[in-house]
């Protein structure tokens, strides 16, 4: 059994009688293996994993379109894992049908939903309890849950799965280090090409050909490339060229494709002439992120590292305001996810987790500032991983 499953199991509320993983990204999170057409389509049917939960028999199934079955068999080598075919419209043939010319009938074709049938077992003595994703399933597929298991509770276990993601494993670590470097250096390379006359999209351009180059990796779709107003507007790359004494700000990260996880920090640079009212602004917000960083450890509460950074801030800026200072970042879709580092936020930091801390003010046609790292919780503290490419920068580089 991987690790990740080990953890999810430890969170899954005792009374669940089973869980049916429908998303891509949890059926990558508990198996290790990326369904194909699942993935591309984003529907629920295409794949799915039972788990039986808090019973002596426990077991983990993967349900899987015929036309993928030998490709899972072949990737999928943890024995706890059975992995289950349904019949497709794909028409996969037996090879004795096509060299003998005959069709040879099955009796017990299978939707992915007869197998759910054949797998669940249902009691006319107990409603038992099963967990589905309902942040991720659509209404139909719902809806024929319903109607196809009449003694059954439904429970959505979207949350559990989202707690469990946001302290990784051993191996989890490796690949956001892994990905964070690839990152970094094609952020550096971006850095040292910021010059007068540039462009949004030709500095865009630099960083997604240095993404590229990683087989396996490709550049987040939303990355920002933003220079002077354009810095504090959401908003994807334009012809915008960089003038002297305006903010070049960056935010993005990459993702690892069908190995789902995906990174997101952040820099801005004054390039050229300094207003000083820039410096001072961005050194305190840089001075703030770093308080937070210092006091993060095991067991502090997520919430008092929001205070210590905001606090800092309006001290000197009273009218700063700012929802939440990071986030917990796992596989996606999304780039954040829960624990957002809030006010309200009453959950501890916990060894393994990886957050995005940062610290963004943005000022109407002008820019602004976002400066987010990306710290992975230890045992005494916490490690900055995207540590290669500098907030302050030789030269002309603020």
């Amino acid at each position: 059994m991987r690790d990740t499953e080990k953890q999810f199991r430890k969170y899954i509320s005792k009374d669940i009688d089973y869980v049916i993983i429908s998303s891509p990204e949890n059926f990558y999170y508990i198996s290790g293996y990326a369904s194909h057409q699942h993935t591309v389509s984003r529907m629920a049917g295409m794949a799915a994993i039972v788990m039986r939960c808090n019973s002596k028999e426990e077991f983990t199934k993967l349900l899987v379109m015929d036309y993928e079955y030998n490709n899972v068999i072949k990737y999928v080598k943890d024995k706890n894992y059975e992995v289950i075919a349904y019949d497709t419209w794909v028409g996969v043939k037996d090879e004795e049908e096509i060299s003998k010319n005959r069709f040879i009938k099955k009796n017990d074709k299978k939707t992915i939903f007869n197998l759910l049938v054949d797998i669940i077992e249902t009691s006319k003595n107990k409603k038992i309890k099963v967990g589905i994703e309902k942040d991720f399933i659509s209404s139909n597929f719902f809806t024929q849950l319903e109607s196809i298991f009449l003694n059954i509770e439904f429970v959505d276990i979207s949350s559990q799965l989202v707690y469990s993601r946001s302290v990784k494993t051993e191996e989890e670590i490796l690949i956001f280090k892994e990905l964070i470097k690839i990152q970094d250096k094609a952020l550096l390379k971006v850095m040292n090409s910021l010059r007068v006359d540039i462009s949004e999209k030709e500095l865009a351009d630099i960083y997604i050909k240095e993404v590229i180059k990683n087989y396996g990796v490709s550049p987040s779709a939303w990355s920002m490339f933003a220079i002077g107003e354009n810095a504090s507007i959401l908003g994807l790359p334009s012809e915008k060229k960089l003038k002297d004494g305006e903010i070049f700000k960056y935010d993005g990260g990459v993702n690892k494709n069908f190995g789902f996880y995906t990174t997101d920090f952040a820099r801005a640079w004054i390039v050229g002439k300094k207003d000083q009212m820039l410096v001072e602004l961005k050194t305190r917000l840089f001075e703030a992120q770093r308080l937070m960083i210092e006091n993060m450890k095991p067991g502090v509460k997520i919430k008092e590292i929001f205070n210590i950074g905001y606090n800092y801030v309006k001290e000197k800026y009273p009218q700063y305001e700012r929802g939440h200072l990071g986030h917990s970042i796992s596989l996606g879709p999304s780039t954040w996810e829960a624990p957002l580092i809030t006010k309200a936020e009453e959950r501890v930091l916990e060894k393994g987790m990886v957050l995005c801390v940062e610290v963004p003010l943005y000022i109407k046609g002008l820019g602004g500032f976002n400066i987010e790292d990306m710290v992975l919780i230890k045992e005494n503290g916490a490690e900055i991983l995207s540590n290669i490419t500098p907030h302050f920068g030789e030269g002309d580089i603020f």
